[in-house]
C-alpha cells in the first residue's frame, strides 16, 4: 500500500491470453480499495468486477494513451478513483460477501 499511495495511475499490463479473460487480477482490487485510477487491457472479468472504474485498452497504443490521459486529467482520475472504492466498499467487503456465502449455506443444508 505503500507504493500505492504515492501513485497517480496503476497499470495491469496483462494482455488477454485466453485465461485471464476468465478472472480477476488482485492487483486491480488492490487499486481500487487504495482509490487509485487504473488502466487495463480489456478483459471482460476485470471489466465486470471494476464495472467501469478504470479505463480499458484494445491495443498497446491504446493502453499508452489511456495512462496519458488519466495523467492529464485529474478530474477524471479522482472520479476514477472515486467510483473503484465505492464499488469495493459497497460491493467486495467481506460484511457483503458473508451474507451471500451464509445464504448459499442455508439453502444448501436445508
Amino acid at each position: 500500500m505503500e507504493y500505492l499511495s504515492i501513485a497517480d495511475v496503476c497499470i495491469a499490463p496483462d494482455q488477454p491470453n485466453g485465461l485471464n479473460e476468465y478472472l480477476t487480477l488482485i492487483k486491480v482490487m488492490e487499486y481500487m480499495k487504495a482509490k487509485k485510477p487504473f488502466v487495463s487491457f480489456d478483459l471482460k472479468e476485470t471489466r465486470d468486477l471494476a464495472k467501469g472504474s478504470g479505463l480499458y485498452a484494445d491495443s498497446l497504443d491504446d493502453f499508452i494513451q489511456k495512462i496519458l490521459k488519466i495523467i492529464d486529467d485529474p478530474q477524471l482520475a479522482a472520479k476514477l478513483g472515486k467510483e473503484g472504492k465505492a464499488i469495493i466498499e459497497n460491493e467486495y467487503l467481506w460484511e457483503h460477501s458473508e451474507k451471500k456465502l451464509l445464504s448459499l449455506y442455508t439453502k444448501l443444508l436445508q
